[in-house]
């Protein structure tokens, strides 16, 4: 019964969105985004220990966020749109407990396709200023190799997958590039590149 209610709440939310398109604003853009995955750190390192002694270390690594978003104009100020999304996480845990040496590596890939909305508020032939917001799931799945020659079988898990751009300007007629400032899984600092057609 949840999945009719929602999918008829994302018909209607769809309906309303074609509805109020304007006819005469045929304008659709494609950008690549590339963003920093998880402020500026990509690669973090991690060493503890216990009261007994045993030591574990941590190195952890992101790829940047690479996405693809289609945005359509619905009016002169809204955009509406889809973006596709991935990023990889590689992790090392290095350890000693109780005299015996140990080791695993995890290696996760993510993908999201998620709804974005955009708001311009300054909107000339060469400049366009925006703010928007990206809200959906994603797909994680890895695998986990240990130090014993055992290899998992694979983990999964569906996690929400946001992104609030806070300030965006992009610079370009047809083909344009930018920049976002913005918080979420994408990262604080994004660049892009796009065409509008």
């Amino acid at each position: 019964m949840k999945k009719v209610f929602l999918l008829i709440a994302i018909l209607a939310m769809a309906y309303n969105a074609f509805a109020q398109e304007d006819t005469n604003l045929s304008k659709r853009e494609i950008q690549i985004e590339i963003g920093d995955a998880q402020n500026l750190l990509p690669i973090s390192i991690y060493k503890y220990s216990n009261i007994m002694g045993d030591t574990t270390s941590i190195m952890r690594a992101l790829s940047p966020v690479i996405s693809i978003t289609h945005h359509r104009q619905i009016n002169p100020r809204w955009w509406y749109g889809v973006s596709v999304a991935y990023r990889n996480l590689y992790q090392r845990s290095e350890g000693k407990e109780k005299n015996v040496l140990y080791y695993s590596e995890a290696k996760t890939n993510e993908f999201a396709i998620i709804p974005s909305v955009k708001f311009s508020y300054c909107n000339k032939d060469w400049l366009q200023m925006y703010s928007g917001l990206q809200a959906g799931m994603s797909f994680a799945f890895g695998k986990i190799a240990y130090s014993t020659g055992r290899i998992s079988s694979g983990t999964s898990s569906l996690c929400f997958f946001g992104q609030l751009t806070a300030f965006g300007i992009n610079y370009g007629k047809d083909f344009y590039i930018g920049a976002e400032i913005g918080f979420g899984h994408k990262g604080v600092l994004n660049f892009v590149a796009g065409y509008r057609f």
